[in-house]
């Protein structure tokens, strides 16, 4: 869930550096310690818009690959056949940009955007360098959700998406 502050919960990890995340197929024979890591999504986005995480894996902010800034959002690390998102609210009408990229199996691991449930672009493939997409938001109150989906089979690439630079 999104916080006042722009962060969100981005998932359980068995380590202080947040690198071993927490899988349900732990023993619980014995006690454990597990870190809570958080991402500063507005941050990330360069965006004050408040923002909701979900799915298989949390996305996360990371400064490897970015468009605008220090950061920028990276789609959590999946499995086939599961989805990651990171989904806002607009108020229109606006005209909403925001950069995308991703490294995937082509026209199978996507990276979608969808306005109140229907979806408006998709990208796929080996699509690493960033694009600018633009959507117009009609009068109202909309949601705007960003989705990674993998199918069933096969890893090309670096099989993530990522997002920055959102702004309305």
């Amino acid at each position: 869930q999104g916080a006042d502050d722009g962060t969100a919960f981005a998932g359980w990890y068995l380590d202080e550096a947040l690198t071993q995340k927490l899988s349900g197929n732990l023993p619980w024979q014995e006690e454990v310690t597990v870190y809570a890591k958080w991402c500063n999504v507005r941050a990330a986005l360069d965006c004050d818009l408040p923002f909701v995480l979900g799915g298989g894996a949390n996305w996360y902010e990371q400064s490897a690959k970015v468009h605008k800034g220090t950061s920028a959002l990276q789609s959590g690390t999946i499995g086939d056949d599961e989805s990651t998102y990171v989904e806002t609210t607009v108020t229109g009408p606006c005209l909403l940009s925001f950069w995308w990229c991703v490294s995937s199996e082509e026209d199978c691991d996507i990276l979608t955007v969808s306005v109140d449930g229907d979806e408006d672009r998709e990208i796929s493939g080996s699509r690493k360098t960033w694009s600018k997409v633009q959507l117009m938001i009609l009068e109202g109150e909309h949601t705007v959700r960003w989705t990674y989906s993998k199918d069933v089979s096969v890893d090309n690439g670096e099989d993530c998406a990522w997002l920055d630079d959102v702004s309305y």
